[in-house]
């Protein structure tokens, strides 16, 4: 495992110089400048991308990570890099990997995205509309996972994705469209699992600029509620829902996906929650950002913490 503290305790950024990077093959999924790569001592790939101009993308995938490991919610390991004066992130590859007999690297898994599984339960699904796509709505994909996924494991990967969507009302991630969640098909054992969650970028006000983080800063509640996700509730819904609303519509409609996790979030610690901000070294987030992520998931929590399971 790649190291993520520094010795002050504070997230590592990791140093790769530019012509140590061995390439593996290039990312399709995505607008972002990114790349499949080999760090030493470690058979997984590992994806190192970079955020778009005047965004705090890096930081937020990074931030995302944390707080998942903090909720108990599987999720892609994600660390800071510096390549040059050039910061980014590397994310660990979700499925297994490991080096054979001639050292070639062997995938332990086939990653069957949303949209795919979508499309083979609905054949008029249109898998390649990311956005606006009316059809991406949680009954579909609680459906969709019944009809790919055997019925003895259906239920534990239905709650794992209820995590997924808890996550997202956490960070405020507006961005889990059908390619930003998976099933993962073991190849050996033709069984699925809900790929750990990945693609956080879009998230934590990401966006702002410092001026209009201390801005939003008055009103925490208004921005977080005006953030729409990528995912319907319903075929009746006129939009894609706000995250925090979305988790409390679907867990009136399947409240055996999310009662267990409901009662787990209002045993979280706000603090512990709030500390990894202060973990971030300042060359990498500035203080504005770091103050309006703390109240927006001292928010978010709050309000996840409200709803009855």
């Amino acid at each position: 495992m790649i190291p993520c503290r520094d010795e002050n305790g504070q997230f590592k950024l990791l140093e790769l110089p530019s012509d140590s990077l061995e390439q593996i093959q290039t990312e399709q999924l995505g607008s972002k400048d990114k790349k499949w790569i080999q760090l030493a001592d470690d058979a997984h790939p590992w994806l190192l991308k970079f955020p778009r101009p005047c965004t705090g993308e890096h930081w937020a995938e990074k931030l995302a990570y944390e707080l998942a490991c903090i909720a108990g919610i599987p999720a892609a390991q994600v660390e800071l890099v510096r390549i040059g004066e050039k910061l980014g992130t590397v994310c660990r590859n979700v499925i297994a990997h490991h080096q054979d007999e001639m050292n070639s690297l062997i995938q332990e898994g086939v990653l069957v995205h949303g949209n795919e599984v979508l499309a083979g339960w609905m054949p008029e699904y249109e898998k390649d509309k990311l956005r606006g796509q009316r059809d991406h709505t949680f009954a579909n994909i609680i459906n969709a996972i019944d009809a790919t996924v055997t019925a003895s494991d259906a239920l534990q990967v239905k709650r794992s994705f209820a995590g997924l969507l808890m996550l997202d009302a956490l960070i405020g991630n507006t961005d889990r469209h059908h390619e930003n969640w998976a099933l993962i098909l073991n190849t050996d054992s033709d069984e699925y699992t809900l790929s750990p969650s990945y693609d956080h970028g879009s998230s934590l006000g990401r966006e702002l600029t410092d001026e209009a983080r201390r801005d939003k800063h008055k009103n925490i509640a208004k921005y977080v509620r005006n953030g729409k996700g990528a995912i319907y509730l319903d075929a009746t819904s006129a939009r894609s829902e706000n995250p925090i609303e979305l988790v409390r519509g679907a867990s009136l409609k399947h409240p055996e996906l999310f009662a267990e996790w409901l009662d787990h979030f209002k045993q979280l610690c706000e603090k512990e929650m709030l500390h990894v901000f202060d973990l971030m070294p300042d060359d990498v987030m500035s203080e504005a950002a770091r103050s309006f992520c703390a109240k927006l998931v001292q928010y978010t929590l709050h309000e996840l913490k409200g709803i009855a399971p």
